[in-house]
């Protein structure tokens, strides 16, 4: 029964990502000539530049991953075998809800590698924590420009909780360890992760993500021309927590929701919120499977030289 109840659940999740998405399309009433004019507005030039920066927001995921590994075990992984399953849980992402899969991802790579299978869905959870709590922290502006209606409030005070952030990373350590007592935990005293300097390089990667993110979306935005810059920069911690915490198959319909929402408060008009929100989806969507065919091609390649050398050593 408890084996059944997982097929159901993910039936479900995708059952409701899709009412959310058949909601909007009727919501702005969404037709096969709004997808015609985005592919005429639409500049390809920047698909490019987009795919490298999905790829490094990927990259720099799994450089993290690897410094966590190393904070947990001593012992580092190799980037590239990092890399190509990260590009797995990107891909893979867009049909269950990331989070979930990127924990799955890094379990599957540590096993791969003869490594700890379960501390590698551990130091993937906390690699998805780190993400969260960066974004966590300038969603709060976020929220505060949205309420007010005044962007300033966003890009006066994100860099000002991003400073705020390595301050609670300095005291981590000293919290995580009264955690532990007070919970019953001990053993999280012995946590090698405590150390502040790996801290400080985890939480730094995770700014450079937030940036990236950023970028990508500003992407987005100067193909299609539609929206604002600064409707743009608010939503975009805002539509990652929302995606976060519904934990839907590859945000589907909470993005576009979220956009929207954060859209029309700042007064962008329905047609440009539509052919924002759909290359959004189309273009990423796009990337991401790109991506996820030449990660299984290296893989193949990987595996294949590994079996022609053991071939040849016997």
């Amino acid at each position: 029964m408890k084996t059944a109840s997982h097929p159901l659940v993910i039936f479900a999740s995708i059952a409701i990502a899709c009412l959310f998405v058949v909601v909007w399309l009727d919501k702005f009433q969404v037709t096969a000539r709004d997808l015609e004019l985005l592919l005429t507005v639409f500049n390809w030039t920047y698909l490019v530049p987009i795919a490298f920066l999905l790829a490094g927001h990927v990259a720099l995921s799994s450089w993290r991953w690897t410094l966590i590994e190393l904070g947990l075990s001593g012992q580092k992984p190799v980037f590239r075998g990092a890399m190509i399953t990260g590009l797995f849980a990107l891909g893979f992402g867009m049909f269950l809800p990331s989070p979930i899969v990127n924990v799955i991802c890094r379990s599957l790579s540590n096993r791969v590698a003869g490594a700890s299978a379960i501390r590698g869905a551990v130091s993937g959870g906390i690699d998805q924590l780190s993400d969260f709590f960066t974004v966590a922290l300038v969603a709060v502006p976020a929220v505060a420009a949205l309420l007010v209606g005044l962007p300033k409030i966003y890009f006066i005070g994100a860099p000002l909780a991003l400073l705020a952030g390595f301050v609670l990373v300095f005291f981590a350590p000293t919290w995580l360890v009264w955690a532990g007592s007070t919970f019953g935990q001990p053993q999280l005293r012995q946590l090698p992760q405590l150390e502040r300097g790996l801290l400080f390089q985890i939480y730094a990667i995770s700014i450079l993500r937030v940036i990236n993110l950023n970028l990508i979306t500003l992407a987005i935005y100067a193909a299609t021309g539609a929206a604002t810059i600064s409707a743009v920069l608010v939503s975009v911690p805002l539509v990652t927590l929302a995606i976060a915490a519904a934990m839907l198959p590859g945000g589907l319909g909470v993005t576009e929701w979220s956009f929207s929402a954060v859209f029309s408060t700042f007064g962008v008009p329905a047609s440009e919120i539509v052919i924002f929100v759909l290359a959004n989806r189309i273009v990423l969507s796009a990337i991401s499977l790109a991506l996820l065919i030449l990660a299984f091609l290296a893989a193949a390649l990987i595996f294949s030289r590994k079996g022609a050398k053991s071939n040849a050593e016997t």
